[in-house]
């Protein structure tokens, strides 16, 4: 081969050509794995990457190729500004010019996908859409100068992120999913605005514009401690805002960090932490609630006091997404045709995440499943997850979403569905009659 590339074909041929004493399964996995961990040679058996097959036999050729997208200028002019670099601008870095003595920069254009998939797992590059990459290393290092359409505390609602240290590739990919989601046609309906936004960006922060209502800043500050902090505007538009950055921040830290959410054996507490500054506070300390504090608040109120101005504070104020004010009006509960008791002779079955009861809503028979929580998951993130997800499905298989409750004299969390007879569960668990019968 012309490149220090082989196939897990051609590495089975060289084994037996040189009489080696292998299993071709167990024993030569143990092998790769040796020479992979000893840099001999690179392997990754990775699904994603789609790579499995492919042994690269000199790790340094690969590096120099992985980094003709983060060299200088004059070798990849194809970055603009902003750190954005086209997909068909890939090609062209692996013409065979030689630069500084090296050999000759070429790349087998079969393995270009798969070369996109090994930038994207070591953060060198990042998918920003179907055409373009994002370069976190060329990304602006300055905030740019951003007009906030709106000044006033009292009129912004802002989420707190604190932790010890911003782990390496947060931002990146932080960014990357705020800047698809942004661009998508998904964020257009949810806002139901037909503007397409004004996006700004930078390496620890993001500023998008749909209208003077609809827009959201997120950004960090350092200190004693590293913050990232969400902001949207205290309107309908901020309150399904802040649910979905919520909702990306979080499933980020689930996926790729879940170490943030364990404790601090010397401080007790989760090494990172919530909190939500006072909109009513004067001055340019408000005080700063616990997002615990405000979720155990939201089970059976609506409002807090603030020991800071003395005075109580609408939950919806400062936690839109608990309150569920992102949701659509006709999804929430109203409890003055709601018939639900939580007893046994209700109880429909139970499990690891809550209990479903038979309950009447609006003179029909419904099901009603109440969250508990477990261990330190509180049962508003459970709520969350699964009522953003029914509340737009549409399927005959599938027991469509009428109501969300997070608030009730009795502090439960629920989402209410049609009740699925036993006659409709026997026939869809019925096995289909054998063809041949």
């Amino acid at each position: 081969t012309s490149f220090p590339v082989i196939r897990h074909s051609q590495l089975i041929r060289l084994i037996k050509r040189n009489h080696l004493d292998l299993d071709e399964v167990d024993e030569l996995k143990q092998a790769v794995n040796f020479l992979h961990e000893s840099g001999v040679l690179l392997h990754y058996n990775e699904t994603t990457l789609q790579m499995r097959d492919f042994y690269f036999i000199d790790p340094g050729w690969l590096c120099r190729m992985m980094a003709q997208v983060v060299t200088v200028p004059e070798i990849n002019p194809f970055i603009d500004r902003n750190g954005v670099m086209k997909r068909s601008s890939v090609q062209m870095l692996f013409t065979g010019k030689e630069t500084s003595g090296q050999s000759n920069f070429i790349f087998p254009s079969s393995l270009i996908p798969q070369y996109l998939h090994m930038l994207e797992k070591f953060e060198i590059a990042l998918p920003r859409n179907e055409e373009e990459l994002l370069i976190p290393c060329r990304l602006p290092s300055r905030k740019p100068n951003i007009e906030m359409p709106v000044q006033d505390q009292a009129e912004l609602v802002v989420r707190c992120y604190v932790m010890p240290n911003t782990p390496i590739g947060f931002w990146s990919r932080l960014l990357t999913r705020l800047i698809v989601f942004s661009e998508s046609k998904f964020a257009q309906n949810m806002l139901v605005l037909q503007d397409k936004p004004q996006i700004q960006f930078w390496k620890e922060g993001i500023f998008v514009k749909w209208s003077q209502t609809a827009f959201f800043l997120v950004d960090s500050y350092r200190g004693h401690h590293d913050e990232i902090h969400l902001t949207v505007s205290n309107t309908a538009h901020g309150c399904r805002l802040m649910g979905y950055l919520v909702d990306h921040v979080d499933s980020l830290v689930d996926e790729w960090y879940p170490g943030l959410t364990t404790i601090d054996p010397m401080l007790g507490r989760e090494l990172l932490e919530k909190f939500v500054p006072c909109t009513l506070c004067q001055g340019p300390q408000p005080y700063n609630f616990r997002f615990e504090d405000l979720l155990k608040a939201s089970e059976n109120q609506t409002e807090i006091f603030c020991p800071e101005h003395h005075g109580n504070v609408d939950l919806i104020k400062l936690a839109p997404d608990v309150m569920l004010a992102d949701v659509e009006p006709q999804f929430h509960i109203d409890l003055d045709q709601f018939d639900f008791e939580e007893s046994p002779e209700n109880l429909c079955g139970d499990g690891g995440f809550g209990a479903v009861y038979k309950a009447m809503y609006r003179g029909k028979v419904v099901a009603v499943k109440v969250f508990t929580s477990i261990g330190d998951l509180h049962p508003h993130k459970m709520l969350r997850q699964e009522a953003t997800i029914l509340r737009r499905l549409e399927h005959p298989s599938v027991c469509p979403c009428w109501s969300i409750s997070s608030t009730s004299p009795t502090g439960c969390h629920r989402v209410c569905s049609k009740q699925i007879s036993w006659r409709c569960v026997q026939i869809w668990s019925t096995p289909e009659p054998d063809s041949a019968a």
